[in-house]
């Protein structure tokens, strides 16, 4: 009789409770749709801070009080007309070259594969046959079709045209910009009255530490994937490798993953090389490939990051590992500044902890003295 009462009430509790927690979730997750315009304008915001305020210090030093008393404003829209000029200028510049650069690959296609097949027949340990049907010229051209990827990419292209062209967003972040100073205050307050000293000092401490390390890494990542880029781009249209533009936004793309990001990238210019070029020219792709990722990582990205991140090559990678498998690329990416700020916080559990045991043994060894 019990379980029976206890059966009955669970399925009661189920009837009446499973459709109110159906309704709040689809609640929350139609507000959260409706907050979406403030979510990017405040991610918007937090990228543009640090240029904002670099901006905003030149203004008011200027001698002229027209600039110096309206510095925020002008700082602000300072930053956005060099992000829209960048925009506009990757837009108008480097998709073109790109565009041109696939649609001649596609068109090329036939050739290159047969010049790769006679290639490959040198080799007996290569399944030639199995080969040629995996890889065959019909298949690629299906999965090349001009006009799907045309189609495919237009889709993104306006997908993403009408995220970045959200005015709300935009908007917010401007607002974000200009009261950051009353939002950090109604912060602060917030803190102050609902949180003990003892976790707001920490949680403070690691704020700072967070954002520190995020902006240094961000931008540090955005240079040294722009240089790779260029560089990338300027020596393999010396050595004559087909589709340099392509491989250079590849490595320039890549380069913001760490340690695999490069790996892949770099695989992938020297096939594209040796599919249009022949293994000469990938060959020297390769090797120039291989000095400028060697240059690149002890001495650019050093130069560029310093040594703020001071984790170990294995966490970063157990972290990237980590970070893919659960947030795909944002996870890959981010996994670096994630990690070092998981490492300074053990670091500081673990100091903490050796304190406590050395000042317990020191007590305890007053205590038996006595």
């Amino acid at each position: 009789m019990p379980v029976l009462i206890l059966g009955v009430l669970l399925i009661a509790i189920n009837q009446t409770l499973w459709p109110a927690f159906i309704a709040v979730a689809g609640w929350i997750a139609r507000l959260f749709s409706l907050l979406v315009p403030f979510f990017i304008g405040g991610a918007i915001a937090y990228l543009l801070l640090p240029p904002c305020r670099i901006f905003e210090k030149l203004y008011s030093k200027s001698k002229l009080k027209f600039f110096a008393k309206r510095a925020r404003g002008f700082s602000i829209i300072s930053v956005y007309l060099i992000v829209i000029a960048l925009i506009f200028a990757f837009f108008r510049v480097v998709i073109p070259v790109i565009y041109q650069s696939i649609e001649d690959f596609i068109s090329q296609w036939p050739t290159i594969y047969a010049q790769f097949i006679q290639f490959i027949s040198q080799f007996d340990f290569i399944p030639l046959e199995e080969f040629t049907q995996i890889f065959s010229a019909d298949n690629i051209m299906n999965f090349m079709n001009l006009e799907n990827i045309l189609g495919f990419t237009q889709g993104i292209l306006n997908f993403s045209m009408a995220v970045l062209s959200m005015f709300i967003g935009i908007a917010v972040s401007i607002y974000i910009l200009l009261d950051r100073d009353s939002l950090y205050s109604l912060i602060h307050r917030i803190g102050h009255l609902y949180i003990t000293p003892k976790i707001l000092n920490p949680l403070e401490k690691y704020t700072r530490k967070i954002n520190e390390f995020l902006y240094k890494y961000i931008y540090c990542q955005l240079l040294d994937g722009f240089i790779v880029g260029i560089v990338s781009f300027i020596g393999l249209s010396i050595i004559g490798v087909p589709y340099a533009p392509v491989s250079a936004l590849l490595l320039g793309i890549f380069n913001f993953i760490p340690y695999f990001g490069s790996i892949i990238a770099t695989a992938i210019a020297i096939l594209l090389a040796l599919f249009a070029a022949g293994p000469q020219t990938a060959l020297v792709a390769g090797i120039f490939l291989l000095i400028m990722q060697q240059i690149d990582a002890n001495v650019i990205q050093p130069r560029l990051a310093g040594s703020y991140l001071k984790i170990r090559p294995f966490w970063v990678i157990l972290g990237i590992l980590i970070g893919g498998g659960f947030f795909g690329i944002w996870g890959m990416f981010l996994a670096p500044p994630v990690v070092a700020v998981i490492k300074i916080i053990v670091g500081d559990i673990l100091v903490r902890k050796e304190r406590s045991v050395v000042k317990y043994k020191r007590k305890d060894g007053e205590s038996t003295d006595e």
